[in-house]
C-alpha cells in the first residue's frame, strides 16, 4: 500500500513559474546594466554589488529615512553619503542624496533581496527620465518653468515630498489661468495634465503604486476631450503601476483595475488606424490576464489571456515586426503552459510547446541571448509537464537539454535569479527522469542541481524560494535512500524537509506546510521499516495526519492520499503492538 502512497511524492511543483517576457513596466533591470544599457554609471556600480552588500546599505539608508535628524542619525547619513561618494564613478551624474533616496525607498518598502538590484537599475532609470524632462520641457509660464526646475533639483536632494510640492504649486498656477478663461484651452488642460502625471512620477519613483495610479488616472481625466493619444498614455501609466503592483505585492485588485484600464484603452484605440499599438494593448491585456487568472480557480481568466495573445498576433506579425512577433509567441506559450497545468490531457501543453519553439525562430542566441535564454527555460518546463504525463523519457530528455541550453547564457555572475531557478528546473527534470531508470546517476545528479540553486537560493535572500528548493532536495534525497541500503540519505532528507518547514509555515503558507508534512511522513515510514521502530512509525501517522488535515479542509483532492497514509501507518501501528503483546 505504501507504494501507492508513494506517487504524489512530488505533489508540490517543483517546476518554477515561466519566465514571461513583457510583463513589467519596462525592460530596466541589472541584465541591461552589464549589457550597457543604462544612462549613468552607479547603475552599473550598485548592480555589481553583492545581494548582502547592497542590503547592507538598503537597511542603513532606510534607517536613516526612519530615524530622522537626530545628532547621531545626521552622523550616520554623512557616513552613508560618504560611502555611496567612494561607490561613486567620477562619470557619474547621479547626486548622492539622490542614491540613498533609492536605497531608502527599497528598504521602506521592503522589496525581497532578489529584486533589490533590479529595483534600484529601475528607479534609477525613472529618475534620470523625470528629472530631464522636468528640465527640458518648457511653459509659456516663467513662474511655472522654475517651479518645474525646483522640483527637479530637489529630486537630486532625494526629497520626493518637496518635489511633489514644488509640482502642486506649478499645477495650481496653470490651474488657475485656465477656469479664469470661460473655455478651458487645450493646451492649459494638457499642461496641467503634464504636471498632474509628473506628481505621479514622483509617486512611482518612491513605489507609491497606488498614489502614482490615481494621479495618472487624474492626467488622463485632464487630456480626454482633448487629446486622446495622450488619455490612453496616462491611462497605461496607472494600468502599468497598477500590474507591477498587483504582481508584487499580490494585491489582486490592483490586478482587476489594471484590466479594466487595458480595456478602456483598447476601447479607444482603433485597429485599422493604429494597429501596432492596439496590438500591444491586448498582449498588455493579456499578460495580466494570465497574472491574476493564475491566482484564481478555474481557467476563464487564462482563456481570455490566450484569446488576448492571439489577436495580438493578427497585428503583430512575424513579418512586420519580428522580435515582437516572438515576445507574443513567448507570453502566449505562458498562457497556454499555465492552462495546460490546470487541464487534463495534454493539448495545451503541446499548443505551448508550439508556440515556445515558434518564438526561438527569432530570438536567436545571437540576436537576443537573454530572451533566448528565458523561451528555452520556459520550453523546457512545458517540455516537462508533458513528461510527467507520458510514458517513456524523451520529453524529459528535451527538457534537460533545454535547461542545459538555457545555462549557457544565465551566467551565476550576471543573473543569479535566473541561473538558480534554471538549477531547479534541471533537478527536477533529472529527478523525474531518475524515478523512471534503475540508475542513480539521475538523482543524484538532481541532488547536485538543487544544491547549485541553494547557493543564490539562501534563506536571507529568498526565503520561500529556499525552502522550495529543500523540499526538492529532500525529495530528491528520499528517492535515492529508497534505493540504498541503510538510512543516511533518508536521514538527509528528514533534515532537508525539517529546514523547508523553518519557512514553510502553517501559517504562512498552508498548503505547502501540508505538502511538506506529507513527505516528511514518507520519510518516517521508511525509517520504520529500515529501522523496526515504533517510534517513526508513529512520527509518520502524525505527519500523514497533520497533511490530511490542512489538504481536507483546503479540498485538495491530495487529502484522499493523506488520509491513507495515516490509515497505513496505523494498521502497521496495529500490528506491531500485537506483535509484541505475543512476544
Amino acid at each position: 500500500m505504501i507504494g501507492a502512497l508513494l506517487a504524489i511524492g512530488l505533489l508540490v511543483s517543483t517546476t518554477p513559474p515561466v519566465m514571461a517576457l513583457g510583463d513589467t513596466l519596462e525592460a530596466r533591470d541589472c541584465a541591461s546594466a552589464v549589457d550597457g544599457d543604462v544612462r549613468d554609471s552607479i547603475i552599473n556600480v550598485i548592480c555589481g554589488l553583492s545581494p548582502e552588500e547592497l542590503k547592507e546599505l538598503v537597511a542603513w539608508a532606510a534607517r536613516d529615512a526612519v530615524d530622522g535628524a537626530e545628532a547621531a542619525t545626521e552622523a550616520r547619513h554623512v557616513e552613508l553619503l560618504a560611502r555611496l561618494g567612494q561607490l561613486t564613478p567620477p562619470d557619474s551624474d547621479f547626486p548622492v542624496q539622490a542614491v540613498a533616496a533609492i536605497l531608502a525607498v527599497l528598504g521602506e518598502e521592503e522589496v525581497p533581496l532578489e529584486r533589490l538590484a533590479d529595483t534600484f537599475a529601475q528607479l534609477a532609470e525613472e529618475h534620470l527620465e523625470l528629472k530631464h524632462r522636468l528640465r527640458t520641457l518648457e511653459s509659456d509660464d516663467p513662474e511655472v518653468q522654475a517651479l518645474r526646475e525646483q522640483a527637479a533639483a530637489a529630486l537630486d536632494e532625494g526629497a520626493h515630498d518637496l518635489a511633489r510640492v514644488h509640482l502642486e504649486a506649478a499645477r495650481g498656477l496653470v490651474r488657475a489661468k485656465r477656469e479664469a478663461l470661460k473655455e478651458a484651452p487645450a493646451a492649459q488642460s494638457l499642461e496641467e495634465a503634464q504636471l498632474v502625471a509628473e506628481q505621479g512620477d514622483v509617486e512611482r519613483a518612491r513605489l507609491a503604486h497606488s498614489e502614482a495610479a490615481a494621479l495618472y488616472e487624474e492626467a488622463a481625466a485632464l487630456t480626454e476631450a482633448f487629446d486622446p493619444a495622450a488619455t490612453r498614455g496616462y491611462l497605461g501609466q496607472a494600468a502599468d503601476i497598477l500590474y507591477y503592483f498587483g504582481k508584487y505585492k499580490g494585491d489582486n485588485a490592483a490586478l482587476a483595475r489594471s484590466i479594466a484600464l487595458r480595456g478602456e484603452i483598447l476601447a479607444g484605440t482603433e485597429r485599422a488606424v493604429e494597429p501596432l499599438d492596439w496590438a500591444l494593448a491586448q498582449m498588455k491585456l493579456g499578460i495580466a490576464l494570465k497574472s491574476l487568472g493564475e491566482r484564481e480557480p478555474g481557467t476563464a481568466r487564462l482563456e481570455e489571456a490566450v484569446a488576448a495573445f492571439r489577436l495580438a498576433l493578427k497585428e503583430r506579425t512575424r513579418d512586420r515586426v519580428p522580435l515582437d512577433w516572438a515576445m507574443t509567441q513567448m507570453n502566449l506559450g505562458n498562457a497556454l503552459a499555465s492552462l495546460g497545468e490546470r487541464e487534463p490531457g495534454t493539448a495545451r501543453l503541446e499548443e505551448a510547446v508550439a508556440a515556445y519553439r515558434l518564438a526561438l525562430e527569432e530570438f536567436t542566441r545571437d540576436r537576443a541571448p537573454l530572451d533566448w535564454a528565458r523561451t528555452q527555460m520556459n520550453l523546457g518546463n512545458a517540455l516537462m509537464r508533458l513528461g510527467e504525463r507520458e510514458p517513456g523519457t524523451a520529453r524529459l530528455e528535451e527538457a534537460v537539454a533545454a535547461f542545459r541550453l538555457a545555462l549557457e547564457e544565465f551566467a551565476r555572475d550576471r543573473v543569479p535569479h535566473e541561473w538558480a531557478r534554471t538549477q531547479m528546473s534541471l533537478g527536477a527534470a533529472l529527478q523525474i527522469l531518475g524515478e523512471r531508470e534503475p540508475s542513480t546517476a539521475r538523482i543524484q545528479g538532481a541532488i547536485a542541481a538543487y544544491r547549485l540553486a541553494l547557493g543564490e537560493f539562501t534563506r536571507d535572500r529568498v526565503p520561500l524560494d529556499w525552502a522550495q528548493t529543500q523540499m526538492n532536495l529532500g525529495l530528491a534525497l528520499r528517492f535515492l535512500g529508497e534505493r540504498e541500503p541503510g538510512t543516511a540519505r533518508l536521514e538527509e532528507a528528514l533534515a532537508a524537509l525539517r529546514l523547508a518547514l523553518e519557512e514553510r509555515t502553517r501559517d504562512r503558507v498552508p498548503l505547502e506546510w501540508a505538502f511538506t508534512r506529507f513527505n516528511m511522513g514518507i520519510v518516517f515510514f521508511r525509517l520504520g521499516e529500515r529501522r523496526h521502530s515504533m517510534e517513526n512509525f508513529e512520527e509518520a501517522q502524525r505527519a500523514f495526519q497533520d497533511g490530511a488535515v490542512v489538504l481536507e479542509a483546503a479540498g485538495h483532492p491530495a487529502a484522499v492520499r493523506a488520509a491513507a497514509g495515516v490509515k497505513i501507518a496505523q494498521e502497521v501501528l496495529s500490528a506491531l503492538a500485537d506483535r509484541e503483546a505475543q512476544e
